[in-house]
């Protein structure tokens, strides 16, 4: 139980860290629900999800138009 807890805590820190966050959350923060550190990652987080569905959105403009 507390060991998958730990592999989960790490890996979503991995991932963070993968996605360029500027935040240095620690899997110990994480399982310690330390809000005051988690708070701006989630709202970093909503942030950068925001903006890559605007890219998103954006590529899928600039695509041409089948005709069938």
């Amino acid at each position: 139980q507390i060991g998958q807890k730990i592999k989960v805590s790490e890996q979503i820190c991995y991932a963070l860290k993968n996605m360029k966050c500027p935040y240095d959350l620690q899997p110990f923060q994480l399982q310690g629900l330390d809000v005051n550190n988690i708070f701006p990652v989630v709202q970093w987080l909503i942030k950068f999800v925001y903006e890559q569905d605007l890219k998103d959105k954006n590529t899928i403009d600039k695509l041409p138009l089948k005709s069938e």
